[in-house]
């Protein structure tokens, strides 16, 4: 007998226009951006997927957030100091993950 795991993925499709990208934020800097996502393999990061260009577009397959951290606190307007401590590190644990991989963010 073989048992099978099921995991769900959420997913989002990101479309980017490139007519839409303004210096210093050309196509060339948004792929290079994009290498580093794609290395940038740690929990407390959106896991990208892939990427995919057209002669127009830059399309983005990434991990699906539930939610963000600003609606997130908008949304509950106060937190538990725990809460607000426990949030604060796990931004530090993705922040000095990146820096470590000599990226500045």
């Amino acid at each position: 007998n073989s048992i099978f795991f099921e995991e769900r993925l959420c997913l989002t499709l990101l479309k980017i226009k490139k007519n839409n990208l303004k210096p210093p934020y050309d196509e060339k800097q948004l792929l290079k951006e994009l290498k580093i996502h794609q290395s940038s393999n740690h929990p407390n990061i959106i896991k990208f997927y892939g990427c995919c260009e057209t002669i127009d577009s830059i399309y983005i397959i990434q991990e699906c957030a539930v939610s963000n951290l600003c609606d997130y606190l908008k949304k509950k307007k106060t937190i538990p100091e725990s809460k607000a401590f426990s949030i604060f590190f796990q931004v530090c644990l993705a922040i000095e993950f990146l820096h470590r991989m000599k990226y500045l963010h």
